[in-house]
């Protein structure tokens, strides 16, 4: 049994989520990240923050969740980011290149200030 948790709230200027996924995002609980999101994209919600300061380990699984996660937010004009990635688990997206193909910053703060998904919105 994992001790994956995954939270969602509404951001300060509204008009995003902000998603924290704490635990092990792995074969075990990727399926359901991919269901929450699902959800999340069918009540109109295209834009998110996904929040990975409480992330204890993430492997291809859950990387793949991530990558379906974004495929699906941008037909929309939508679309995530990633924050606060532990070094723990920086060096999985460095070596897949994920950090390139999907936005990371060191927080949220960051992502608001620097990221065109959130600016003049």
């Amino acid at each position: 049994m994992s001790n994956f948790k995954f939270n969602i709230r509404k951001g300060e200027s509204g008009g995003y989520l902000i998603c924290e996924i704490a635990g092990m995002l792995d074969i075990a609980t990727s399926m359901e990240l991919e269901i929450i999101s699902q959800q999340m994209i069918e009540q109109g919600n295209e834009r998110l923050i996904i929040d990975f300061s409480q992330l204890d380990y993430i492997n291809s699984q859950g990387l793949g969740a991530l990558l379906s996660l974004q495929k699906k937010l941008d037909p929309g004009g939508g679309g995530m980011v990633i924050v606060s990635v532990p070094e723990r688990c920086q060096k999985i997206f460095d070596i897949t290149g994920l950090n390139k193909a999907i936005p990371m910053y060191k927080d949220i703060a960051e992502a608001l200030r620097q990221d065109p998904l959130f600016k003049a919105r």
